[in-house]
């Protein structure tokens, strides 16, 4: 006889919780930085409404690819960056959090609107 109820959740809630609420504030042109700047190559996309970007490879094989949508808009980009993540975590053998943290922390010297990102010692105006 059964005394305790487990709390059932499926596939879909699962997923939902497991999703990092950070994903909604990732913008195209963050990711396109990160990845030129660890030396992915933008190359001619082949599909609509994604950009495409070839993996740093180290060997004989042939290349692979990551798309990445070409905008916010569309009704699926937070699951387009939930797999476009992981597929960058699995090449720079992280997790996607990390990824996550990197594509989302604004490079050195950068002032943004709260001055995070800023040198120290520099200040930033709000007119």
């Amino acid at each position: 006889m059964t005394h305790y109820y487990r709390r059932h959740l499926d596939d879909r809630q699962v997923h939902q919780r497991w999703l990092d609420p950070r994903l909604a504030t990732v913008r195209v042109a963050d990711i396109q930085n990160y990845l030129q700047t660890r030396g992915w190559k933008q190359v001619e996309a082949d599909r609509p409404h994604a950009l495409v970007f070839q993996e740093p490879s180290e060997g004989e094989e042939e290349p692979l690819y990551q798309w990445v949508p070409d905008s916010e808009q569309g009704r699926d980009y937070v699951q387009c960056l939930y797999e476009l993540l992981a597929g960058i975590a699995e090449v720079e053998s992280r997790s996607a959090g990390e990824v996550l943290t990197d594509i989302l922390q604004p490079p050195e010297g950068v002032p943004t609107r709260n001055g995070v990102g800023a040198k120290p010692g520099t200040t930033t105006r709000s007119d």
